[in-house]
C-alpha cells in the first residue's frame, strides 16, 4: 500500500497492504528552543506542520492532512494531541483546545475552513 506525501511522492506504509482506521490519529506536538511547536502525525508519513503556539501548529496539521486524504475526509478525522512539555516540564496528553483555552467542541473544522 502506497500513501501520498504532501510533497506529492509517496511512501510505503508501516505494514505493507494493512488498511488502517483514518478517522482517528495521534499528533506529537514539542516545542523547540526558538518557541516553536512542531507537530507530526503519526500513522502517515510526510503529514508535518509547525506554528507559533500549539493551536496553530494544530491548524496547519489538519491543512498537511487535507492536502493527502483531501478535505472531506480530513475534516473529519479526530486529533487526538500529544503535547511534550520542553524539558523539565511534563507531558500532557489531550485535546488541544482544552491544553491551550478551556474546553471547547473537538468537533472537526468545517471542510469549507481548510
Amino acid at each position: 500500500m502506497t500513501k501520498s506525501t504532501p510533497a506529492g511522492g509517496t511512501t510505503g506504509g508501516p505494514i505493507a497492504g494493512a488498511k488502517r482506521d483514518m478517522s482517528r490519529f495521534v499528533v506529537n506536538y514539542e516545542r523547540d528552543e526558538g518557541g516553536w511547536w512542531h507537530a507530526e502525525l503519526q500513522g502517515l508519513d510526510g503529514v508535518l506542520a509547525d506554528g507559533h503556539d500549539v493551536e496553530e501548529a494544530r491548524r496547519q496539521v489538519r491543512a498537511a492532512l487535507a492536502r493527502v486524504i483531501g478535505a472531506p475526509a480530513a475534516a473529519l478525522v479526530e486529533l487526538v494531541d500529544e503535547v511534550r512539555q520542553p524539558s523539565g516540564e511534563e507531558r500532557t496528553q489531550g485535546s488541544v483546545e482544552h491544553i491551550a483555552g478551556g474546553p471547547r467542541s473537538m468537533a472537526p473544522p468545517d471542510p469549507e475552513s481548510l
